[in-house]
């Protein structure tokens, strides 16, 4: 047998998921003035999240559409079963139909059923960007009556969104995963990206177009004495857009680039350094004043997303983590033995990591996949 695949302890996919539509994920409904009204789903400090149940309902559908889409039969290694409208219809092909003989097919094996566990699990996502309550959308629907052809009273619903632009960061692990499985996440977290799918609620009012983008994928294999080895496959960085314009001189002499604003704590790391080039004293006040010239953020805009309380906060924080140091007189200055770095999965103790290129490994997935889907490839069992 060839061995087109390897097969690994574990895989992690990181990155961004970003609205391209409003979205919306609805929580617990309650009644304002006798209009039902659904919030978008909070966490404890009120910002709005994406349960990762709702990611992982998205994949698999576009999973189950996709392998329907170029694969008939279920003779080969990846298919999928019909989508359970009649389970009493014989000409449909499901699950365990003939007990534990039956294989499950390629989507309930990744993705769970009632029969056996899931392996890919989907963590909740946070959100990434600024956040204020000014920026939640309402939107109000009412049902129509097909034979009167007008509004029925008391069907006017109101559901809140969040916006387009907004970015959540998502995980996304898989246990045992093979080569070409790792091709088919790859695969349909693309076509979510493209528009054949769509996440959330109110689909039928054109919400839930998304963009994801994969950052980061940490796999994990066995090595010798039972070490954990981990390959780690990381993306290229992105030239510059059309209309952007190349780092300044100063900015290469900084050494990293210049972060967005979703991340505040490598802005002030930015600030800092920007302020220690230029010999300036770094305080509160005048980092809000970097703020404004460097990253566009007004003082009116920075009041209302509470950056001066905020900023003040991250800045002790990073205080009482070492990162930073503070004078007598409420300077800060970088701490010698502290050096920014992008945020990955932690190392644990005596593992091994290697960084390899990202678009190199999803490009070797794919073909996998390709070769098992329309070239009949066996499938390797071990690495």
């Amino acid at each position: 047998m060839v061995q087109v695949d390897h097969k690994w302890i574990q895989g992690s996919l990181a990155g961004k998921l970003r609205l391209v539509s409003g979205l919306h994920v609805g929580g617990h409904p309650k009644s304002a003035d006798g209009v039902v009204v659904t919030p978008f789903v909070r966490d404890e400090s009120g910002r709005p999240f994406v349960p990762g149940s709702t990611l992982k309902g998205a994949l698999r559908s576009q999973a189950q559409t996709a392998i329907k889409s170029v694969v008939d039969g279920t003779n080969g290694v990846i298919w999928a079963c019909d989508f359970p409208d009649s389970l009493e219809d014989s000409s449909l092909s499901f699950c365990l139909r003939n007990g534990r003989a039956s294989r499950p097919c390629t989507v309930c094996g990744l993705f769970g059923s009632t029969a056996n566990p899931a392996r890919v699990v989907a963590r909740d996502l946070d959100l990434l960007s600024e956040w204020s309550e000014s920026l939640v959308q309402r939107r109000s629907t009412l049902g129509v009556s097909r034979t009167l052809g007008r509004g029925v009273m008391g069907s006017e619903r109101r559901i809140e969104l969040a916006p387009p632009g907004l970015v959540f960061g998502f995980q996304i692990l898989v246990s045992a995963p093979l080569d070409w499985e790792l091709g088919l996440l790859f695969w349909v977290i693309e076509r979510l990206g493209e528009g054949f799918g769509l996440l959330g609620g109110g689909r039928r009012l054109g919400l839930g177009h998304v963009q994801m983008e994969v950052s980061e994928v940490a796999i994990q294999r066995l090595g010798e004495g039972f070490s954990i080895e981990t390959d780690t496959y990381t993306a290229r960085p992105a030239a510059p857009a059309r209309g952007e314009t190349e780092p300044t001189e100063e900015q290469e002499l900084i050494g990293i680039p210049k972060p967005s604003t979703e991340d505040m704590g490598a802005v002030l790391y930015y600030c800092l350094k920007l302020m220690e080039m230029r010999a300036m004293q770094a305080d509160a006040g005048e980092i809000g004043k970097l703020l404004s010239s460097e990253f566009g953020l007004s003082k009116r805009r920075r009041n209302e997303l509470g950056l001066p309380e905020k900023v003040s906060e991250l800045l002790d924080q990073m205080v009482g983590d070492k990162k930073l140091q503070k004078n007598y007189l409420g300077h800060y200055s970088i701490s010698a033995d502290y050096v920014q770095q992008p945020v990955s999965r932690p190392k644990e103790e005596g593992e091994l990591v290697r960084r390899h290129d990202l678009d190199d490994f999803r490009t070797k997935c794919k073909a996998v996949l390709h070769r098992v889907l329309f070239e009949g490839a066996e499938v390797a069992d071990g690495a």
